[in-house]
């Protein structure tokens, strides 16, 4: 069974979320260096150039940061079967998990302030892992129809338990 993620408002949501992380860190990176040129004496033609330099620069790394948002809505995938939850994500690193479903404990629904704004969840996977593990083992981020989801993946889960308990009596 594969888990269809809601790509349109995910890349809503990431493009929003780097938004407000680039003005806020732009916003610092402008007012800082001006403020020490001003106070400083520089001339108004280096303090425009300097500005400049810096807005472009922004603008840029902004750019570059939509790619990576739509590249990463288009890598997302969440798939199981067999027993076998397999989620799969990345752009510069790939990465594939492979998450027994007999293992899991709980499928976890979660929701940011932002990801409230724009209709999204995470469901954090969650198995009986090694002491001391923190977090979750697996995340599935924007998933159609979230809680649907959650309660197909726990018949999932218990499908999987009752066949690993028939196997081990046998």
């Amino acid at each position: 069974m594969r888990f269809k993620v809601q790509n349109n408002q995910l890349f809503r949501f990431l493009r929003t979320s780097y938004a407000i992380s680039f003005v806020t860190i732009g916003a610092l990176m402008l007012v800082i260096p001006i403020g020490i040129m001003i106070a400083e004496g520089v001339e108004t033609q280096t303090i425009w150039f300097v500005t400049s330099g810096l807005v472009a620069l922004g603008i840029g790394i902004f750019a570059l940061s939509l790619w990576h948002a739509n590249l990463l809505t288009k890598a997302l995938n969440y798939e199981a079967k067999d027993g076998i939850l397999y989620i799969s994500e990345g752009v510069f690193i790939f990465e594939r998990k492979a998450i027994p479903l007999d293992r899991v404990t709980d499928f976890r629904l979660v929701q940011g302030m932002l990801m409230r704004w724009f209709g999204l969840w995470k469901i954090h996977v969650q198995t009986a892992g090694a002491a001391g593990a923190v977090g979750a083992e697996g995340t599935l981020l924007a998933v159609q129809d979230p809680i649907a989801a959650r309660d197909q993946l726990l018949k999932l889960r218990d499908v999987a338990v009752k066949g690993q308990q028939i196997s081990s009596a046998s």
